[in-house]
């Protein structure tokens, strides 16, 4: 026989199977010595009773499923999370090294540039020009990476209550040459009421000129650029809102990551180190505010942020 009975005096076996879609996870096994055997009413009851059984035996593998699952996620999250920062710290060593020797090299193409004086020529200049933007470039890098490095490690000074409109007239004012240099329109909206928000001046005004610097440099030249500020009930908004560039759609969800610098024909020629919009969002973050972001390649961008009022 395909299967032989717990005790000799059996009578009848009643097999059920623990079904779930369509699987067989176990069976429900039933043996009588009574000679009346197994009624169409008790055979009714326990098909029910295996079907719940089967539904609680497989809750309790897909449970053990997303646990392993969840577990295996958190390892990779560590590792991840652990080359993450080893990587950072590469980087923030690197620039500190680099710093004091990108500083020499500049100095020196300054004096080089200065003992030829008249006697320079055509190409010497070229190749000395060529040399002055690449060491530029890596002293703005550096100093970029230290400035992140610097942020995250000071304290917030909360206590100061900071007069928004106040400190954006002085950004509007740090930056109105640069706007002018490209012929762009550059406007300032504010309230005549004054909005007071608590938080750390010095770190908010370098968020606000941050934005307000992309903004004009990603602004071709006659294009506008505009600062407003203004109060959404309880919170205090910030927007800088260019008619520049704008940026593609497939790469506005990694824009404030570190290092990442959106690509477009247009933009391929300034340059930048992608650090910024990472460091104002950083500073944003531990502020408990929000940033504000809108795009539409080829038409303009507004960035900014929003923090409760007081």
């Amino acid at each position: 026989p395909d299967y032989m009975p717990t005790t000799s005096d059996t009578q009848a076996i009643m097999v059920i199977p623990l079904l779930s879609y369509e699987r067989i996870l176990g069976v429900l096994h039933l043996e009588t010595n009574k000679p009346e055997r197994f009624s169409q009413d008790i055979f009714d009851f326990l098909k029910l009773i295996a079907s719940r059984v089967a539904v609680a035996i497989e809750n309790a593998q897909l449970y053990q499923i997303a646990q392993d699952q969840l577990t295996r996620l958190q390892e990779l999250y560590i590792q991840v999370s652990d080359l993450e920062k080893l990587k950072t710290d590469m980087i923030r060593i690197a620039a500190h090294d680099l710093r004091n020797p990108v500083s020499v090299i500049v100095g020196y193409l300054e004096l080089l540039q200065w003992s030829l004086g008249e006697k320079i020529t055509d190409k010497q200049q070229n190749q000395i020009d060529a040399m002055s933007r690449a060491a530029q470039r890596m002293e703005k890098i550096t100093t970029d990476i230290l400035s992140l490095e610097r942020i995250e490690k000071l304290q917030l000074d909360k206590s100061q209550q900071l007069l928004m409109n106040t400190a954006l007239r002085e950004v509007f004012d740090e930056y109105k040459g640069q706007a002018e240099q490209k012929h762009q329109e550059y406007v300032l909206e504010i309230p005549d009421e004054v909005l007071t928000v608590q938080a750390d001046g010095a770190q908010l005004r370098e968020a606000m000129s941050n934005l307000v610097g992309n903004a004009i440099k990603y602004t071709p030249e006659s294009g506008k650029v505009t600062m407003k500020l203004y109060e959404d009930k309880d919170k205090v908004k910030f927007e800088v809102i260019d008619t520049g560039y704008g940026v593609p759609a497939d790469q506005q969800a990694s824009l404030f990551q570190p290092f990442f610098r959106a690509y477009s024909d247009e933009t391929a020629n300034i340059e930048g180190t992608g650090l910024g919009l990472h460091l104002v969002k950083n500073i944003i973050t531990r502020h408990e505010g929000k940033m504000i972001f809108r795009s539409i390649y080829g038409e303009g961008s507004t960035f900014g942020f929003e923090l409760p009022l007081l």
